[in-house]
């Protein structure tokens, strides 16, 4: 079997070698070639040095595309173009697996054809653990953690490591929607075309990755301000993402004051306007930071990370609704 691995990066530099070195020292047994494609998505120095400095041994290749900056989705699109793999994994450019997640993800599709998997990404953990990596991973967001079986049904896809079938995909228009720049929007408008496709979409509970970004605050809440940006803008530009429960749900808490919404909701809005307010936000990020510099207790950090990462997307919802109007 052939398998395609895309690798959608921008400005990573030097630590796309980590990601990039863990792919190629994956074990590769029953499988004929293993294509490594990585997309530089406009960086400002190319990617190509990086990847064109590393050895390549049997059966795995590797090269690079370089496209005009034009955000995520399109990358993976770029890649899964050129890429001939009977199965196409999509890896993040700061994701690093362990050494059978090809395999498995291939195996993965020898039990359910026609399906979309994807598996688990947790947190590298820092260097002292900090309150906040303490508090991320109390957010529920790992929702395969606890599962008793290997594989079960998720209504959004997390693209960290995702797998498909070539056949399941048209060439041309990709697996992806190349219109949807913002980090998030792509997923949630991929998980509705596959509901409305029919086509299952599953995490492999059992194929468990790392992901290494910062968990620093100010990283951490311009993630969720992007995050955020991402909701407004595929409900923007495909209205019929709107049917999705929890994507409904998403707008309703964070838009604008609507006749339909409750006082308190009503209440708890025209707060969230005030603290989203540029200064404002800067005020609260600030504040938090110092809470962490003075070692606060536990639980007193937990409630500001809670409040200004909520508040982080509450703005980013905002934000998106203006920015993506037509």
């Amino acid at each position: 079997m052939q398998v395609s691995i895309i690798v959608p990066t921008y400005n990573r530099g030097e630590a796309l070698r980590a990601s990039l070195e863990n792919l190629l020292q994956s074990d590769s047994t029953g499988l004929s070639a293993v294509e490594v494609i990585v997309v530089d998505d406009g960086s400002i120095i190319p990617s190509s040095g990086v990847v064109e400095s590393i050895a390549v041994r049997h059966p795995f290749c590797l090269r690079c595309i370089r496209q005009p900056n034009s955000g995520p989705a399109a990358a993976r699109n770029t890649g899964f173009r050129a890429s001939h793999g009977e199965v196409v994994i999509f890896i993040d450019d700061d994701v690093v697996g362990p050494s059978d997640l090809i395999r498995r993800h291939v195996e993965a599709h020898a039990l359910y054809p026609g399906a979309v998997i994807f598996g688990r990404c947790l947190l590298a953990p820092p260097t002292p653990v900090t309150s906040l990596f303490t508090f991320l991973n109390s957010c529920g967001f790992d929702s395969g953690e606890n599962a008793s079986e290997d594989f079960i049904r998720a209504d959004v896809p997390a693209s960290g490591h995702l797998s498909v079938e070539r056949r399941m995909f048209d060439t041309i228009g990709g697996v992806y929607s190349g219109d949807l720049s913002t980090p998030a929007a792509e997923e949630w408008e991929f998980a509705y075309r596959l509901r409305q496709r029919g086509i299952p979409l599953l995490i492999a509970t059992q194929i468990v990755a790392t992901h290494h970004q910062s968990t620093e605050l100010r990283a951490i809440c311009a993630q969720q301000y992007r995050h955020a940006m991402g909701c407004a803008e595929v409900v923007r530009k495909y209205p019929e993402t709107l049917n999705e429960a929890a994507l409904r749900n998403i707008l309703t808490v964070n838009g604008p004051v609507a006749w339909s919404d409750p006082p308190s909701m009503v209440v708890m809005k025209v707060i969230k306007t005030g603290l989203a307010f540029g200064p404002s936000r800067a005020a609260l990020l600030k504040t938090v930071l110092i809470g962490e510099r003075i070692g606060l207790p536990e639980g007193w950090l937990r409630g500001l990370y809670r409040t200004v990462l909520g508040i982080q997307f509450f703005a980013g919802v905002r934000d998106g609704l203006q920015r993506y109007a037509k």
